[in-house]
């Protein structure tokens, strides 16, 4: 786990962000294999992701971060 400053949280999620959209990777689909990172299996609320992954919001979860890129990459193989 790394740590970045607030600014650096903030590129990289505008970054991701841009990049599931040309994807056409959606939140609702992050949010529903959200269920993988946690134990009890339950996905993360809609709110919870869509504060993850908005630039202007000081939230940040590496792990939907990670879950999203990892979404992407399976995207890019997949064509």
């Amino acid at each position: 786990m790394s740590v970045l400053t607030t600014r650096q949280q903030k590129v990289k999620k505008g970054i991701v962000r841009a990049k599931l959209k040309n994807y056409r990777i959606t939140l609702k689909a992050i949010e529903e294999r959200s269920g993988e990172l946690r134990e009890d299996g339950r996905p993360f609320h809609r709110n919870t992701v869509w504060a993850a992954f908005d630039k202007e919001n000081k939230y940040y979860n590496e792990d939907l971060i990670h879950l999203a890129e990892r979404m992407i990459e399976e995207k890019k193989a997949a064509k």
